[in-house]
C-alpha cells in the first residue's frame, strides 16, 4: 500500500491491490505529530486493481490539523474495490473526505467501475470545498445486494456513482453509468454545478452494463 501522512507527495504510474486487512491501497491521512494541514498530494496513472479494500482514501485521527487542500487525480483508476472481498461494508473506489474536510480537490479523466459502494465518494460531515471532477467516469458501482428499498434516510444511496453531499463541487463532462442506486447524489445543491454531465441505466434493478 501507499501510506501517506506529510504534504508534497507525488505518486505516478503505480498500480496495487491489497486483501481485506488493511483500510486502502493508497491512503492520505492526518496524524498526531504533523502539526499542519496536508497539502499539494498527486496521484497520477495510479490504479487500485480489484483490492479488498478502499482504492483511495483520505482520512483524518488525533488531530486538529484535518484539513487536506491542493490535492489532484489524474488517470487514475479503481476497479472491483470490495467486491469479492471486503474491509467493512462501506467500501468505495475513492473517498477522498471520510474524516478530513477537504479544499482544493481536482479529479481529471478518472475512472471508477464495479465497486462495493460509490464509485466516488465523499462523506456527509466533512467541509468539502472547491471540489472539480472534469471528464470521470463511475459505471457498474454500488455492486452490493439490492435492498429491499432506496430513499435518504439510511444508507442507500451510498451505491452511486459520485456521492458529495453539502459541499461546493463542479461536475464537467462526468458520466455515471450503470450504478445501482443514484448516478450522481447531492444534498444542499447550492453550490454544484453541472455541466454536459450524463447519468443513465441507474437505479435499483437496473442490469449492470458492460460498455467501454
Amino acid at each position: 500500500m501507499i501510506y501517506i501522512t506529510a504534504s508534497h507527495m507525488w505518486i505516478k504510474d503505480v498500480t496495487a491491490t491489497a486483501d481485506r486487512s488493511i483500510q486502502a491501497v493508497f491512503y492520505v491521512q492526518s496524524i498526531e505529530g504533523y502539526n499542519r494541514d496536508i497539502e499539494y498530494i498527486a496521484f497520477i496513472g495510479c490504479v487500485a486493481d480489484s483490492p479488498g479494500t478502499y482504492g483511495f482514501l483520505h482520512s483524518s485521527q488525533d488531530t486538529e490539523y484535518r484539513v487536506h487542500r491542493y490535492v489532484q487525480y489524474t488517470d487514475c483508476r479503481a476497479t472491483d474495490c470490495g467486491r469479492y472481498s471486503r474491509f467493512n461494508n462501506w467500501v468505495t473506489g475513492f473517498d477522498f473526505a471520510e474524516l478530513n474536510d477537504i479544499e482544493s480537490l481536482r479529479v481529471t479523466r478518472c475512472i471508477a467501475e464495479g465497486n462495493w459502494e460509490s464509485g466516488f465518494h465523499l462523506e456527509w460531515a466533512p467541509d468539502k470545498n472547491d471540489v472539480v471532477f472534469t471528464d470521470c467516469i463511475s459505471r457498474n458501482n454500488g455492486r452490493k445486494p439490492y435492498p429491499d428499498y432506496y430513499d435518504t434516510s439510511g444508507e442507500y444511496y451510498f451505491g452511486a456513482g459520485y456521492y458529495a453531499p453539502k459541499g461546493s463541487y463542479t461536475f464537467n463532462n462526468c458520466t455515471a453509468e450503470g450504478n445501482s442506486a443514484y448516478g450522481f447524489f447531492f444534498s444542499y445543491p447550492d453550490g454544484v454545478y453541472l455541466y454536459d454531465c450524463t447519468d443513465f441505466e441507474t437505479g435499483r434493478g437496473g442490469r449492470p452494463t458492460t460498455r467501454r
